[in-house]
């Protein structure tokens, strides 16, 4: 298995410089990480705010801290 360009059982950070051409209602990632099942992280637009969200664990049913 490819091992991860980010540990992210340590300290990260993540930026982006992003412009929107439009808001729409649906959900809009900029920047997020691949695992098995579900991204460990994504930082998105979701309902029409910001938000970083990191899963407790690479499985659907984790949870989700924003």
């Amino acid at each position: 298995m490819p091992s991860s360009v980010v540990d992210t059982g340590q300290s990260y950070s993540v930026g982006a410089w992003v412009k929107l051409s439009a808001i729409g209602s649906a959900n809009q990632t900029f920047v997020s990480l691949a695992g098995q099942q579900v991204s460990p992280f994504y930082l998105q637009l979701a309902g029409g705010k910001f938000t970083f969200t990191v899963r407790a664990a690479d499985n659907n049913s984790s949870a989700a801290t924003s």
